[in-house]
């Protein structure tokens, strides 16, 4: 995670999904990295963050189901994804390119990128993001596949052999 934080010069963060909010464990800031407003206990819905939409689109169906029955679309800018169809197709995109992207969804100026983490049970259990500043020049899906290496990095330390990362 540091080094993807030093890489990127981004924070990044490691959540877990609780219900319909994700919760931040760790942060990490690099130096020269812009400060960003979530702290360790922070909690955010799900459905407008990189850590919960990369969590909730490596779910299995019948857990992603049980997740959606929880989430309540709250609108936290003009960017907000706020209904179901929507949201799932946003985590279609995401499970097939291996990373989620919240583009001001959370906060009019913050773009994050987040990867799902697996245990050795090949159980998504958090994620892993970075988050920065949004600039229409920002090539996320470069990006993208740095934290998705991240997520598979940190995957494998903890044991998963899955196929997720392709």
């Amino acid at each position: 995670m540091k080094r993807l934080a030093e890489k990127l010069n981004k924070t990044a963060f490691i959540a877990v999904l609780e219900k319909s909010d994700v919760t931040y464990l760790y942060k990490y800031e690099p130096q020269k990295a812009i400060t960003t407003i979530s702290n360790i206990g922070t909690k955010n819905p799900a459905h407008c963050t990189s850590l919960g939409k990369a969590i909730l689109s490596a779910l299995p169906l019948e857990e992603l189901k049980e997740a959606l029955t929880h989430l309540a679309y709250e609108k936290r800018t003009k960017y907000t994804i706020i209904n179901e169809e929507l949201l799932i197709d946003d985590l279609k995109t995401a499970r097939n390119r291996g990373f989620a992207v919240d583009n001001r969804e959370i906060e009019n100026h913050i773009l994050c990128i987040g990867a799902p983490i697996f245990n050795q049970e090949e159980k998504v259990i958090a994620g892993v993001s970075s988050s920065g500043i949004y600039s229409d020049e920002l090539d996320y899906i470069k990006e993208g596949r740095e934290v998705k290496k991240a997520g598979k990095d940190i995957s494998q330390n903890l044991g998963y052999t899955g196929g997720y990362y392709g």
